[in-house]
């Protein structure tokens, strides 16, 4: 699926747009899980691997990602691809940034 390819350009993406663009995540993770439970045409972990790559890359420059991303977080966390303690380890991180 190219959009999970597209999910590391999701930095270049002019703040106007990122809105619709993260929305579309949610939409992206409905449409996997539908598919798993009938086939395995897509392969949801170039998804999932595309999701925690946006973390795990600093976005400072990006000032509305890097506020966004707390959305990818909980796309993870709800879809049981980050535990509890990673999720605790990112919210503290983020309360300690912007105290």
């Amino acid at each position: 699926m190219r959009s999970c390819y597209l999910l590391s350009d999701l930095r270049q993406c002019h703040e106007e747009e990122l809105a619709a663009a993260l929305d579309s995540l949610s939409s992206m993770r409905e449409l996997l899980t539908a598919a798993h439970r009938r086939s395995s045409y897509l392969d949801e972990d170039l998804f999932w691997n595309a999701a925690e790559g946006i973390l795990n890359k600093h976005n400072h420059n990006h000032r509305f990602l890097q506020h966004n991303s707390r959305r990818i977080a909980g796309l993870l966390f709800s879809a049981g691809r980050m535990s509890q303690q990673q999720l605790d380890e990112l919210v503290v991180g983020y309360l300690l940034e912007h105290r």
